[in-house]
């Protein structure tokens, strides 16, 4: 029974967040530069994981200060967070800010799809779900340069 304890709440902290390559990226991220990311982020820890792929979704930025910027207002007052600093450069100046990142599994998904919410993108852009051929939310049929849910 112990072990049974012990298993679940190793699996709270061990997640993988994947890089859907073909969802919108909108208006802030790079498509060429999001398509050269890995597929998947992790297993790890939920905060290393979270912090390693919104360094990468700051570094995929046309404009990475503004994005480190909207990451900023990402929160929720039901969520158990912890702090990071995340840095961005850009034109030869480093940004940094402090961003708050989720510490629960449970808790991934509803951060991923308010991230992807802030930077106008596709809800699965990057998610724990793996979306494979064409994505749930019909994104491709996207024309303009900020995320619209198709109705």
């Amino acid at each position: 029974m112990m072990l049974l304890s012990l298993l679940l709440r190793l699996s709270q902290w061990e997640i993988l967040i994947y890089v859907n390559h073909r969802c919108f990226s909108g208006p802030y991220l790079n498509k060429g530069r999001i398509a050269e990311l890995p597929q998947a982020v992790g297993p790890g820890k939920c905060t290393l994981v979270l912090k390693e792929v919104l360094s990468m979704l700051i570094n995929a930025a046309y404009k990475p200060g503004r994005v480190l910027r909207e990451l900023q207002d990402v929160e929720d007052q039901h969520w158990d967070c912890h702090e990071e600093t995340l840095k961005a450069k850009y034109k030869g100046k480093t940004y940094r800010s402090s961003i708050r990142i989720v510490r629960l599994a449970e808790q991934i998904p509803d951060f991923c799809r308010k991230v992807c919410g802030k930077l106008q993108c596709c809800p699965n852009l990057f998610s724990p779900v793996q979306v494979t051929g064409q994505c749930p939310e019909s994104c491709s049929m996207q024309t303009k340069t900020k995320y619209s849910e198709c109705v």
